[in-house]
């Protein structure tokens, strides 16, 4: 398997129960104006890119898109770039921003296009400051502006949602 289990897990009150979001949206880092952060739950995904820079891609060349899985809770990042396999740490700021890095990564050389949306992607993670999740699509926001979309993963057939 290309991905890793994502873990997102929720910071609300114990005991409480919460629907998952569906078409509503919520955050996880920076909340947006005028709304308070919300964290999704979201638990066994594993998100694979589907749109990088505002450019929508694919996989090409029979290489697997990047995928990660994400557990907040253990300050944990992990996943595949495309070509090699990565993993990092996340955690909040203080002032309730996401933070993701240092990422390690394997080293292994791919083919060009592969090898550009991998190092993209990756330097994409570093910068994202807000995780954000809209009809069921996680956007990566850093600086207010999104960076990267994913889509969820289906295990068993190892295609996007």
């Amino acid at each position: 398997m290309t991905g890793c289990l994502i873990a997102l897990f929720a910071t609300a009150e114990c005991g409480r129960e919460r629907a998952e979001p569906s078409d509503t949206a919520s955050s996880i880092g920076r909340p947006e104006a005028g709304r308070a952060a919300e964290t999704p739950r979201i638990n066994s995904t594993t998100w694979q890119l589907i749109e990088l820079e505002g450019a929508a891609v694919s996989a090409g060349s029979g290489l697997p898109l990047p995928s990660c899985a994400i557990d907040e809770a253990a300050g944990r990042i992990a996943g595949h770039g495309g070509v090699n396999t990565f993993s990092g740490t996340i955690r909040r700021e203080d002032d309730g921003r996401i933070r993701i890095g240092p990422i390690a990564t394997t080293r292994m050389a791919g083919p060009a296009e592969a090898m550009r949306i991998e190092n993209a992607f990756l330097g994409v993670l570093e910068r994202v400051d807000q995780l954000r999740v809209r009809d069921g699509v996680l956007e990566l926001v850093g600086n207010g502006r999104v960076l990267a979309r994913m889509s969820q993963k289906n295990p068993d057939t190892d295609s996007v949602e």
